[in-house]
């Protein structure tokens, strides 16, 4: 199994991914496509382990994430590059062909998709028969919104409740990355309530297995197997506290730790055998 201290992961989810595909790939060459692949960091990660790497993303998301993409990849695909990494602008289209990957899978991806039933179909089309897709995205439950790393503030009503909201949060000290993108609190606020609006697309977890099941013969929510790869990353870690709470984890009632983690924070999908008797038509 990967470990791991095997490579500097940037995340709990790209360690479970890694580990899922050695256990799927079982030594053979497999072919593997990362939906929604940004900056192609998993990608690169990936890359040795001996399978056939695709993957593709939107045109218009951040324009430095595919300079950063193909600077990371070219040297691997060399003259392949754009038959292995393709960009498009349809949210409803995945751009390759029927039966074409024996594994696919969306990190931290599908909270972002607007076309939830869509995106999964076009999973379920470019997968072999006996495929598999792998899942991991925060539910509508979360309570602490991903972006902005503010509590509640996707379970307001978009407008000016929120940016309120908002703008009181930022003035204590509670803001992500996203807090960055404006001078002052206000406009901040306004920027991040825009965010939420026109980028992110929260499901719970009944909508998100109904349709799964609808398009594949099997659903499992397998997030025992993120969390062994946080306990893994935690106890591993040279500051010392997070090491010890990596201890404790293991000790925790491992039912209710994936109650809590799969509802509270982030939730992980196996979708396995496409159903290939239903509508999985390419987008016209």
């Amino acid at each position: 199994m990967i470990k791991a201290l095997d490579k500097q992961w940037d995340s709990t989810m790209a360690l479970y991914i890694a580990r899922r595909l050695q256990e799927i790939a079982g030594g053979q060459r497999i072919a593997v496509l990362d939906v929604g692949c940004g900056a192609g960091g998993m990608l690169e990660y990936l890359l040795g382990y001996g399978y056939d790497l695709y993957g593709y993303d939107l045109v218009a998301l951040k324009d430095e994430w595919h300079k950063t993409r193909r600077k990371k990849l070219a040297p691997y695909f060399g003259a392949s590059y754009d038959e292995h990494i393709k960009v498009t602008r349809s949210e409803r289209e995945i751009p390759f062909e029927d039966n074409f990957f024996d594994v696919v899978y969306a990190n931290q991806v599908f909270e972002h998709v607007r076309f939830l039933d869509k995106m999964i179909s076009e999973c379920a089309r470019v997968l072999r028969p006996g495929g598999i897709f792998l899942t991991t995205f925060p539910l509508a439950t979360s309570p602490v919104e991903g972006h902005v790393k503010v509590p509640f503030a996707h379970w307001i009503p978009p407008g000016k409740l929120r940016v309120r909201y908002l703008q009181s949060c930022l003035a204590l000290g509670l803001h992500g990355a996203l807090a960055e993108k404006k001078d002052s609190g206000l406009e901040t606020a306004i920027f991040q309530d825009r965010y939420l609006r026109e980028e992110t697309y929260y499901r719970f977890m009944n909508e998100a297995v109904s349709v799964s099941k609808y398009y594949f013969e099997a659903c499992t929510i397998e997030t025992e197997a993120l969390i062994r790869a946080k306990i893994d990353l935690l106890t591993a870690n040279d500051k010392t506290s997070k090491a010890w709470l990596g201890s404790l984890l293991q000790f925790v009632d491992g039912d209710k730790l994936r109650w809590l983690v799969t509802n509270f924070y982030n939730a992980a999908f196996c979708m396995s055998n496409p159903r290939k008797d239903v509508n999985l038509q390419p987008s016209e």
